[in-house]
C-alpha cells in the first residue's frame, strides 16, 4: 500500500503543478471549445514567447493530446479538470458573496480549499484510471480500484457528514460549500468505476444497479443547495443527507477483500436498496 499512496502523491504533486498557473489554465480553456494549433494557442492566450508556450504545454501533459492532425485538444483527464474547476469556482463564489464586511478574507481561504479539493479529488480521477487499466492485467491494479473506489466512498460521505454539522451550525454557505464537494465525489463513484467491474460478481452487480441510483440522487442534492441559498432546509431535505450519509457508510464498511482473497459485498442487495430507497423518495 506504500508505494499505492506514493503514486497518488506524486500524482497530486502532478495536477496542482498543471493547475497552479493561471497561464497553464488559459491555455485549457482556450482548447476546451475546438482543438487548437501552437500558433493558435500562442495568439489566443496572448503568450509571446514559444519557449513559454513550450514550457506550460509541456506541464500540462496528461491534460492535453495532441491529435493525428498535430492539433492540442483535452484529454478526459483535462475535461474534468475544468468541470470540477467550474464546480468549485461557483461554490466559492457563493461562500464568498454573503460575508460582505470579510469578503477578501473568507475568498481567499474558499480558494486555497477550492485548489486543494481540485488536487485531491483530480489525483482521484487519473489514479482511478490507472487503475483501471492495471486492473485489466494485474492483482494490483484490481487493489488500488478497490482501495481508491472504498477512499471516495469514504470521501462523499465526509464531506455530506460536515454539510450536515454545516446546517445544525446555520452555516448554510459552508454547507453548500460541502455538498458540491460531496456531489463531485459522487460524480468520480458513478463515472470512474468501469474498473469495479473486474472485481468480481458482487461489484459487476454493484456496477448494473446499484451505481445508477447514485447517479439519481445528484438533482436531489442540487436542490438542496438551492434552498440553503435562501437559509432554508426542509426537514425532509435534512433526513435525505442523513440517509445519504448512512447509505454511504454502510456500502463502504461492507466491502471485503483479503490478501489474496476474492472481493466481495456483504449485503449487496440491501446496500443497492438503500440507494434505491434514497432515488424514489427524491
Amino acid at each position: 500500500m506504500q508505494n499505492d499512496n506514493r503514486d497518488e502523491e506524486l500524482s497530486k504533486e502532478v495536477l496542482f503543478d498543471s493547475l497552479g498557473h493561471p497561464m497553464r489554465v488559459k491555455i485549457l480553456e482556450a482548447v476546451n471549445g475546438e482543438p487548437l494549433g501552437f500558433s493558435e494557442i500562442k495568439r489566443k492566450v496572448r503568450i509571446d514567447s514559444s519557449g513559454h508556450l513550450t514550457f506550460h504545454l509541456d506541464k500540462l501533459k496528461g491534460l492535453l493530446k495532441v491529435n493525428t492532425e498535430g492539433n492540442y485538444e483535452l484529454t478526459d483527464d483535462g475535461k474534468e479538470a475544468l468541470r470540477l474547476m467550474s464546480v468549485f469556482n461557483a461554490a466559492v463564489k457563493e461562500r464568498a458573496e454573503p460575508k460582505r464586511t470579510n469578503w477578501k478574507n473568507g475568498y481567499n481561504i474558499a480558494w486555497a480549499a477550492t485548489l486543494i479539493a481540485i488536487v485531491v479529488i483530480g489525483s482521484i480521477a487519473i489514479n482511478g484510471m490507472y487503475g483501471i487499466n492495471l486492473a485489466i492485467r494485474n492483482e494490483q491494479g484490481k487493489e488500488q480500484t478497490w482501495s481508491l473506489f472504498w477512499t471516495t466512498l469514504d470521501d462523499a460521505r465526509i464531506h455530506v457528514q460536515n454539510a450536515i454539522k454545516e446546517v445544525n451550525a446555520n452555516d448554510f454557505c459552508a454547507a453548500r460549500y460541502e455538498l458540491a464537494v460531496a456531489e463531485v465525489y459522487l460524480d468520480l463513484i458513478v463515472f470512474k468505476t468501469a474498473g469495479l467491474n473486474q472485481l468480481g460478481e458482487d461489484y459487476r452487480k454493484l456496477c448494473d444497479e446499484g451505481i445508477h441510483y447514485i447517479h439519481l440522487l445528484k438533482p436531489t442534492l442540487s436542490r438542496i443547495r438551492e434552498s440553503m441559498s435562501n437559509g432554508n432546509i426542509t426537514e425532509g431535505q435534512q433526513l435525505f443527507m442523513q440517509n445519504l450519509d448512512a447509505a454511504l457508510y454502510y456500502l463502504m464498511d461492507s466491502l471485503r477483500h483479503a490478501t489474496d482473497g476474492p472481493y466481495t459485498i456483504d449485503d449487496l442487495d440491501a446496500n443497492i436498496n438503500r440507494f434505491k430507497a434514497l432515488a424514489e423518495t427524491a
